[in-house]
């Protein structure tokens, strides 16, 4: 029945996309005002199909960004059901975070930053000296992981930034230092190897 949502929405440059019940207008212009034009269109195009199904679009879900590379051009708000949303300089779809340069820095340094919370939590349980072998405490390790890893064929592509690499890094040396009972001043690569993961490419 959700399916039908996708139809509802014909133009050029607009495409909608679904996941369950989470939909992503994206719009294509290289005018502002009539990119803005499309997406109100849109909006209330998609807000009138709910409607008419029994169902709600929640204006305060609602997020909107303008992915503009290089070009620096004015933030503009949206009126979406009473409600006036701003333009956001990046937006989570999906769990991913876009931010307008599609740089994905945003992103690696959110999910180092969630990791690091798991991390902490997670060291409680397994001291750096005794307690656990080194089996358990790679368990721990994949649970912090897969949280980075998600969605990696996305955004891994922007590591080759430096800054994203630096923010992941800093999780998984400590991960790798971790399982091998390692001290604080040993290198990442020399982390990596001692910690299983193999030297960085």
């Amino acid at each position: 029945m959700y399916d039908g949502v996708l139809s509802v929405v014909n133009g050029s440059g607009i495409e909608l996309v679904t996941f369950a019940d989470d939909v992503t207008v994206v719009v294509r212009d290289r005018d502002v005002s009539r990119a803005k034009e499309k997406m109100a269109c849109a909006i209330k195009r998609v807000s009138r199909w709910m409607a008419a199904r029994g169902l709600e679009l929640v204006a305060q879900k609602t997020k909107l960004a303008m992915l503009t590379g290089k070009r620096r051009l004015a933030a503009f708000n949206l009126g979406v059901l009473g409600q006036t949303i701003e333009t956001d300089s990046k937006v989570k779809v999906l769990g991913v975070w876009l931010d307008k340069n599609l740089s994905f820095i945003p992103h690696a340094r959110e999910i180092s930053d969630k990791a690091m919370a798991v991390y902490g939590a997670l060291c409680k349980v397994f001291p750096n000296t005794g307690g656990a072998r080194e089996s358990r405490r790679r368990v721990m390790a994949a649970a912090v992981m897969s949280g980075i890893l998600y969605a990696a064929e996305v955004w891994w592509p922007a590591t080759k930034w430096g800054t994203a690499m630096a923010s992941v890094n800093r999780v998984i040396r400590l991960l790798a230092l971790r399982i091998c009972c390692g001290y604080r001043t040993v290198q990442l690569e020399d982390a990596l190897v001692l910690g299983g993961y193999g030297p960085r490419r």
